[in-house]
């Protein structure tokens, strides 16, 4: 039999409007298979809007750590309208010591990311993404993504292109559009 608990500390509300705001730490352990997550979200107190989500997995007495995550967003405001975007991922899984960064580098006028660099030991993955309107009112599917991978001289560029139905459906995918091995 397995049981799944869910813990909820430091709730936050914004007494002028807003309301209830949800929980700072939210943790979700299961003895069974030995594993608690803790997730932690930091606000920006002037936007109401997360700045940085953490996310932790422990065995279950809390005592050793597997992995852990976070992610950093910046918050802007022009009138009425607010832009989050992310800026900085990191991951670590402490049993293989693999640790990941991307950096989120560039955006369109709608804030689809459309550049971001990733690093893991010596690999680095760039990522250039341009878009689509499909089953929206703005450019909001990914039409041609490239991926540039570095390892130390070495590169090597793959490349997808996608294709979307009025509902914004993939309907057909082709990866590396003019290379005889193309599939």
């Amino acid at each position: 039999n397995s049981v799944t608990e869910y813990a909820y500390s430091e709730a936050r509300a914004e007494l002028t409007g807003r309301g209830f705001l949800g929980f700072k730490t939210e943790t979700v352990s299961n003895a069974t298979v030995n594993r608690k997550a803790v997730s932690t979200t930091e606000l920006n107190m002037t936007y109401y809007a997360p700045s940085k989500i953490t996310n932790e997995v422990f065995d279950y007495s809390g005592n050793s750590a597997y992995s852990k995550s976070e992610s950093n967003f910046s918050n802007t405001k022009t009138g009425k309208i607010l832009d989050t975007k992310p800026t900085l991922s990191e991951s670590w899984d402490y049993l293989t010591t693999l640790h990941q960064k991307t950096e989120y580098k560039t955006f369109d006028a709608y804030g689809n990311p459309t550049q971001t660099e990733s690093t893991q030991g010596n690999v680095k993955l760039t990522q250039d993404m341009t878009y689509i309107q499909k089953g929206s009112f703005c450019p909001n599917k990914p039409e041609l993504v490239t991926i540039t991978k570095t390892v130390g001289s070495d590169t090597h560029i793959r490349t997808r292109k996608y294709f979307y139905d009025t509902k914004g459906n993939v309907t057909k995918t082709i990866s590396d559009e003019g290379n005889e091995n193309s599939v």
